[in-house]
């Protein structure tokens, strides 16, 4: 059998799973590629043809990868997978087959279950994952919770924050550090971004109309507003009820496309006015939270690094005028290595 190319498309799951194939060459026969994903003929690249199944967009990818995920016999990381895959592939089927996966007895696959639920945003779910987070332990909790999270957002519910206590965050980056640059995104920049993250949907339509780009040396990343939000982005939507109201897309490798880096998440600030903003990576990872309040000239609003392992110092200030988003400052400490402990404390998103 001939082996499988290597190309650029790339994977990396959640459990660290590394694979490498070409949804258009790696197989000439569908039926061959479902046979292989399937493990009914032996082979050493069945990941990658699941990867490449689920990428070919055919009538029989959920099917085969909900085959997949139930089977007990197939390895316990390729069962992770065919979840992860499931959860982007924005269809009715593909939220019927991770739903018949909530009774897993395996803790960490019916985390990324319940996790995948949330990206494709399946309302239906909301009190299933409230049992299944009060049983969990660990990260299959933590991701079972950022589902729960991110419906919250999408169907403006009330959601049963276990964390106590305020965020900290890392202090202001000084004046010797980046700078970071915004601006209207390229149009063709702001299209590439939308149409290669449309593959993880998050439970939103994006909207490359009102596209903006940031930069910091030479890192690139494009925010994508929720398309319900109009063009421009409707302000007194944000003051009335939560939003998961952009995604915002990284470039990466040399082929110039963007994957999903941060989710931003706002809702109101009861009682105080203006509006809780929160940064989330995929994965439910907290690194960035903020406020922003209604101006004569738009949405002013400023974000301030979450301390936790890794972090980078970062701090913006700027206003969302019309549909432009002018920073006032902005500043990074790019380097990993030179990271201050937390200074004050934020409310909780």
């Amino acid at each position: 059998m001939p082996k499988m190319p290597k190309i650029p498309f790339a994977f990396r799951g959640a459990d660290g799973l590394d694979d490498f194939g070409d949804p258009r060459q790696v197989a000439d026969d569908h039926d061959r590629l479902r046979a292989l994903a399937l493990g009914l003929e032996p082979t050493g690249v069945r990941a990658r043809a699941i990867i490449a199944l689920a990428d070919a967009d055919t009538p029989g990818r959920v099917p085969a990868l909900s085959t997949i995920l139930r089977d007990e016999r197939t390895p316990p990381h390729l069962r992770h997978l065919a979840a992860t895959l499931l959860g982007r592939i924005d269809s009715d089927g593909a939220r019927r087959a991770l739903r018949g996966a909530l009774d897993v007895p395996d803790p960490r696959l019916l985390g990324q279950v319940a996790q995948s639920l949330g990206r494709i945003g399946d309302p239906t779910v909301v009190g299933p994952l409230t049992k299944i987070a009060a049983s969990l332990r660990g990260l299959p909790r933590a991701q079972a919770q950022f589902a729960l999270r991110l419906l919250s957002y999408r169907l403006d519910l009330d959601f049963p924050d276990d964390r106590r206590g305020n965020v900290q965050l890392l202090p202001r980056p000084g004046d010797e550090a980046q700078r970071i640059r915004a601006m209207r995104a390229d149009p063709i920049e702001a299209q590439v971004a939308a149409r290669t993250m449309a593959r993880e949907p998050f439970g939103i339509e994006l909207n490359e109309q009102s596209a903006q780009q940031f930069a910091c040396d030479d890192a690139w990343s494009v925010l994508l507003f929720d398309r319900g939000l109009g063009a421009p982005p409707l302000h007194p939507d944000l003051f009335s009820r939560k939003r998961l109201a952009a995604v915002v897309g990284r470039k990466t490798g040399d082929e110039g496309l963007y994957s999903p880096s941060l989710l931003l998440l706002t809702s109101p600030r009861r009682g105080a006015g203006g509006i809780l903003l929160a940064l989330y990576q995929p994965n439910g990872t907290l690194t960035m939270v903020g406020t922003a309040i209604a101006r004569p000239d738009g949405l002013g609003f400023e974000l301030q690094a979450v301390a936790r392992p890794g972090a980078v110092a970062l701090w913006i200030a700027g206003a969302l005028v019309v549909d432009t988003i002018t920073l006032e400052d902005g500043r990074t400490e790019c380097s990993r290595t030179n990271v201050r402990g937390p200074s004050r404390r934020a409310p909780a998103p």
